[in-house]
């Protein structure tokens, strides 16, 4: 079957996100809570591992445990009101919400380049404790990471937000039509 993109009605996105209300609420709390736990847990651990000599020891700490957290809960909250407009019926809303999940992803690419600014003030030695997790290397791998994919992420929102129709969807055609 071959997939292509086509505007779906408003009130058939609506409906559908009614429909698996329950199961997408249960999965938004349920999903992170079970397989990404280990992401916060590991940045206030981190947190916990630097050292108030550090010279920027608010601060880097703030960011270690905002950045373990806010991520993942705009995720959560973005997609737990699509679903809350959708049950209420009122389309504009419903729109609006959709568009607002871009927002998860600039608040993680805001969120990285805030860790940029704060990493660069730390240093190994007045910084680091001697716990298992070393908060730089901690903070270093998962901004890397996040700087790749921070281009794909920004165009990604820009494009669905501003410029896309929230009402494109990918359907699979029939073969043979």
């Amino acid at each position: 079957m071959a997939t292509s993109m086509k505007r779906i009605p408003t009130d058939q996105l609506i409906e559908e996100q009614k429909k698996g209300a329950p199961i997408i609420l249960c999965v938004s709390f349920c999903a992170p809570a079970c397989c990404c736990f280990w992401i916060p847990l590991l940045f206030f651990l981190g947190a916990a591992n630097v050292l108030q000599t550090c010279e920027n020891y608010e601060s880097f700490t703030a960011w270690l445990r905002t950045y373990g957290l806010v991520p993942m809960c705009c995720g959560i909250v973005f997609q737990v009101l699509v679903t809350l407009t959708a049950c209420c019926g009122n389309h504009m809303l419903f729109k609006l919400a959709l568009r607002l999940q871009i927002l998860t992803g600039c608040v993680s690419v805001g969120m990285m380049i805030w860790g940029w600014v704060e990493w660069s003030k730390t240093e190994e030695v007045p910084c680091v404790g001697n716990d298992d997790i070393n908060p730089r290397t901690l903070a270093l791998v998962f901004l890397i990471l996040g700087s790749i994919g921070a281009p794909s992420v920004l165009a990604g929102a820009l494009y669905r937000g501003l410029c896309g129709d929230v009402n494109m969807r990918k359907v699979k055609e029939p073969e043979g039509v």
